[in-house]
């Protein structure tokens, strides 16, 4: 679980601290994150992004190049009708998982120093956190959590002025001298453009388990493990793009679920994944629906191969009509984007969701996030512009980003605010006053000029086109 992230010179944020530890010991498993337009929610979510994209940015390099390989094959492809969908995929590619372009666009505009991300964790009940520093390639990076039974930084790697790259690897985290020698040579091939974390989980994926269980410690293991479990959400003004790293994770209750819930092609021994999420699915939506009476995966069977899509059954006219996802309403193809991503909190994921009211009615986001709440085992943590959830939740879980006159950001948390809330205060009248910030103050637009001035302006133009 996530303790804290710490920001600076990041998109919208100067400096600024997210902090999610409800006491000493404990963490907060849910974050209700709220602010006007414009404050920075979705720009803390891209932070969450860039982390999980910075670990797997070279495993999904390896598999671009793979793609690439079949560029050889282009004639072919075109022959097929294939070229222009293998280039979409190719960009689409690019664009979602590589950081190196990322890092351009995430540091603030016009900041002549290098942005920083530090996020805090809790591991196996022990805190760490894990840093990076980049303008357009990443020039510090550093890990500090448990190196054998005491704390300590397990690896740290910097570029110096003169441009060479310092490699601190703990001994205790890398325990093969000739591997720790072969990683250095790795860093210098790939680091700056990827991370070392990265670097390592590829390590991961290409060599033998008993192998990588000799020579790396499973305290630095155990993290990668962790960030490979995140699922983000990011939200734009047309769809709702979920981020998972699709890595096969030693969490058992996180593989009980389908990655696409919509439809998709599984091999066939995790058929019970598609029995857990149809049963799941089917409760979910008939008691949110009158008029869905059951929701179920209409299977193909190929070899060892399963193809599935998921479909609703629905009166219609007094008639009940299969419904395929893919002919449903958008409203409800979003609330399958947002629910899912919920149920993998209450199995021990982080999931972050950006905007997670976007599209489906707010009575409905406040039964589903009060319903999950007391069920979360892993965190989560969702922006928001719903005003129904601050009637019920606690003030310790709801967060508002506060910008002042200098345009300088804070993240506040409720309950850290100098008054104090009475039980009988109606906590989302007084956000709606404006008694803790995060709200436009605007009492009316003037829509009567914007338009005089339009017409004034057609005016103008008339008289000049005339002349």
């Amino acid at each position: 679980m996530y303790t804290y992230i710490k920001l600076k010179n990041f998109k919208s944020f100067g400096n600024v601290e997210f902090d999610l530890k409800k006491t000493e010991t404990k963490i907060k498993n849910l974050a209700v994150i709220y602010g006007e337009n414009g404050a920075g929610k979705t720009n803390l979510v891209e932070a969450f992004k860039f982390l999980q994209d910075s670990l797997t940015s070279l495993v999904t390099l390896k598999m671009l190049e793979k793609q690439i390989d079949k560029a050889n094959q282009m004639e072919e492809l075109k022959k097929q009708g294939k070229a222009e969908d293998f280039i979409e995929f190719i960009q689409r590619f690019t664009k979602q998982f590589s950081i190196y372009p990322q890092m351009k666009e995430l540091k603030t505009i016009n900041s002549k120093e290098d942005a920083e991300v530090e996020i805090g964790f809790s591991v196996n009940e022990k805190e760490g956190y894990y840093f990076i520093r980049f303008s357009e390639k990443i020039k510090e990076e550093k890990l500090y959590y448990l190196t054998e039974k005491n704390r300590g930084v397990q690896f740290h790697i910097e570029k110096d002025k003169d441009g060479e790259i310092k490699k601190e690897l703990n001994k205790y985290i890398f325990k093969d001298l000739k591997y720790t020698k072969e990683l250095k040579e790795e860093i210098n091939k790939y680091w700056g453009k990827h991370t070392f974390l990265s670097i390592i989980l590829k390590e991961l994926q290409e060599k033998n388990e008993k192998y990588t269980e000799k020579v790396l410690s499973k305290n630095l293991t155990d993290i990668i493990e962790m960030m490979i479990q995140m699922n983000i959400s990011v939200d734009n003004a047309t769809s709702n793009i979920i981020h998972s790293t699709g890595i096969s994770s030693k969490n058992p209750k996180r593989n009980a679920l389908l990655l696409n819930p919509r439809k998709g092609t599984i091999n066939k021994k995790h058929e019970e994944k598609l029995n857990v999420c149809e049963e799941i699915l089917k409760n979910f939506f008939t008691q949110c629906y009158s008029d869905i009476k059951d929701v179920k995966y209409l299977k193909k069977f190929e070899g060892n191969k399963i193809k599935y899509i998921l479909v609703f059954e629905k009166v219609i006219n007094n008639e009940i009509v299969e419904i395929p996802i893919t002919k449903e309403s958008r409203g409800t193809q979003r609330i399958l984007e947002k629910i899912v991503p919920v149920i993998r909190a209450a199995l021990g994921e982080c999931v972050v969701i950006d905007e997670i009211d976007n599209g489906v009615h707010d009575l409905l986001i406040k039964v589903v996030i009060e319903s999950i709440a007391d069920k979360i085992t892993g965190q989560l943590i969702i922006t928001t512009h719903n005003t129904l959830l601050l009637e019920t939740l606690d003030k310790s879980n709801i967060y508002i980003i506060v910008v002042d006159h200098d345009g300088k950001k804070t993240i506040n948390c409720m309950e850290d605010y100098d008054f104090e809330i009475q039980k009988n205060h109606n906590k989302r009248d007084l956000y709606l006053k404006g008694l803790f910030g995060g709200i436009p103050f605007v009492s009316r637009i003037d829509f009567d000029s914007i338009i005089d001035e339009i017409e004034k302006e057609e005016k103008d133009y008339e008289k000049k086109d005339k002349a």
